[in-house]
């Protein structure tokens, strides 16, 4: 599984949305200003500069305990 994250990272034009709640959020806006640093196309959902997501984006989303709720509205 972590291969094909790695390998989807890859694609230079694949436009990521990143996400996450509390201190899995701050890691999450981390790990998309970093993105942003290396030339991606990433926002971080909530932000208000941040574009709908659209078909074929792609959503990352952080969570330690794999049981937080996830708006999906």
């Amino acid at each position: 599984a972590f291969a094909r994250l790695v390998q989807a990272f890859d694609d230079p034009h694949q436009r990521w949305f990143f996400s996450g709640q509390g201190r899995s959020g701050l890691v999450a806006q981390m790990g998309a200003m970093r993105f942003m640093h290396l030339g991606r196309a990433v926002h971080f959902v909530g932000e208000a500069s941040a574009p709908s997501i659209r078909k074929g984006d792609a959503l990352l989303i952080v969570s330690g305990s794999g049981e937080t709720p996830v708006s999906t509205g």
